[in-house]
């Protein structure tokens, strides 16, 4: 029996705390539920983990695996634990079949470190560019509680809704982005293919150009003779916004100014909200306490706005302040997300809160997934008609006088 420092929250929001004995960290949470009370911290004072007290295997350096290898793998661990195969054996059995090299070598070191007594979850640490924190530590919980099988089955389900989240901002970004590719390229052809042959032509002619014409040849020219100080621009460019995304200012500044953004910022946010809940939902199941649901969410979340917002919850929720009174003093997330965690923690159900925000928001991202293409859609096609528009004036208006000069 070991004792544990719990720090909870009761039916009306305030901050209990206690020390319970019990055999494990899920046979607390257990009571903890059963007393109607929400945990927020489980810690074990009595002493440290064995796991944690050996020596530590450096940290491999290798590349990620696709998150849809991951997902297959979290979907095999399911099946072969359910059918009662040792853990080593079943990590032997999905290694072998692994499609990426990467998983595969790094199946057969955490079935190495399973053999020379590690726990999987340790195991799984020291490869962070494959298992992150959030996955670790909701393996670490199934370990303890003695139902991995059933956290893999979590993780799983987590991680499809992940990867489906994933995919539908990704669509949304494709459809602009190769618009603004093609016609980057097409505005290029003309300019170093079509303007160099008809420019001599014009120029031969002796006529006043106009004004549009001139800065289409001066713009040819350039790009022809100095094109490469567009190139070292660019560099300058993305090398200022890497450096400006290595300080956390430089970060979250930026991602102020993106959600912001009349259209995006709104899709932004939707998408944030959606991943917070979904990964919520998936640590509280798998019997992570609260705070340390939250800070993992903190660490593994892009946007700096929220991961700042996240942080000083964290801070005031340790000190005794519940969930949703420091979401909501963040600024950062929508009444309708605080009013429904604020429901969870007066009901004592936090976690079927989070998986009801999770559906409710996924179908938000979808509409707002359309919208958001739907608003660019116009946009894109008005600039690129107004280029076309230009280019076509610039060499059709000194054609035609050029025809009329040959006429008269």
């Amino acid at each position: 029996m070991a004792t544990y420092q719990y720090k909870a929250l009761t039916s009306t929001g305030e901050t209990t705390s206690g020390k319970i004995e019990a055999g494990d960290r899920t046979s607390v949470l257990k009571i903890l539920k059963e007393q109607k009370l929400i945990p927020v911290q489980v810690e074990d004072t009595s002493s440290d983990r064995a796991g944690e007290s050996g020596g530590k295997k450096s940290t491999k350096r290798r590349g990620r695996v696709k998150i849809r290898d991951l997902v297959m793998f979290t979907h095999q661990m399911n099946s072969v634990l359910r059918a009662n195969i040792p853990l080593t054996q079943a990590l032997g059995i999905i290694g072998s079949q692994a499609e990426s090299e990467v998983l595969k070598e790094v199946l057969g070191e955490v079935r190495e470190s399973i053999e020379g007594g590690s726990s999987l979850a340790d195991a799984m640490k020291d490869h962070p560019k494959v298992f992150p924190p959030l996955y670790v530590n909701t393996v670490r919980m199934g370990e303890m509680g003695g139902v991995l099988d059933q956290v893999m089955s979590q993780l799983a389900v987590f991680m499809e809704s992940d990867y489906e989240l994933n995919s539908e901002v990704k669509s949304a970004m494709y459809y602009p982005v190769a618009i603004i590719i093609m016609a980057v390229l097409s505005v290029t052809f003309i300019l170093l293919a079509v303007m160099p042959k008809i420019t001599p032509i014009f120029i031969s002619s002796g006529m006043e150009l106009p004004a549009a014409t001139k800065f289409l040849i001066g713009l040819g020219d350039f790009v022809g003779t100095k094109g490469y100080l567009i190139l070292i621009g660019l560099a300058v460019v993305i090398g200022g916004f890497k450096y400006m995304f290595g300080f956390e200012e430089g970060r979250y500044q930026w991602y102020r100014f993106l959600r912001a953004t009349p259209g995006l910022g709104t899709f932004i946010k939707k998408v944030g909200v959606t991943r917070i809940a979904q990964t919520m939902a998936s640590l509280l199941q798998s019997g992570v306490p609260a705070l340390d649901s939250l800070r993992l969410v903190a660490n593994t979340v892009n946007d700096a706005v929220v991961k700042r917002g996240l942080a000083e919850a964290c801070e005031k929720i340790q000190k005794g302040q519940g969930i949703a009174k420091p979401l909501a003093q963040s600024g950062v997330f929508p009444s309708l997300f605080i009013q429904m965690i604020r429901v969870g923690e007066e009901s004592g159900e936090l976690e079927a809160m989070f998986v009801q925000v999770s559906n409710a928001y996924s179908l938000e991202v979808k509409y707002a997934t359309k919208n958001f293409v739907s608003l660019m859609e116009p946009v894109i096609i008005g600039i690129m008609a107004c280029v076309v528009m230009f280019i076509v004036l610039a060499l059709a208006m000194p054609m035609m006088q050029i025809s009329q000069m040959g006429g008269g």
